[in-house]
């Protein structure tokens, strides 16, 4: 891992690759977004079961 100051903000950037590492704020936002789509796939496929039933 590198460690750079760019434009007045630390970046991490990964050592075999240069990508730049996500922030711990970027990390929690996306962990939020992802549980949010995980509730919603949980709720239609309970709804789906409750029109279809248990189709397997």
């Amino acid at each position: 891992m590198f460690i750079s100051l760019q434009s007045d903000r630390i970046v991490m950037e990964d050592a075999q690759t240069g990508d730049r590492l996500q922030t711990s704020l970027e990390l929690e936002a996306t962990n939020a977004l992802a549980q949010q789509q995980i509730a919603e796939m949980a709720a239609n496929a309970a709804e789906y079961k409750e029109r279809f039933g248990d189709l397997s």
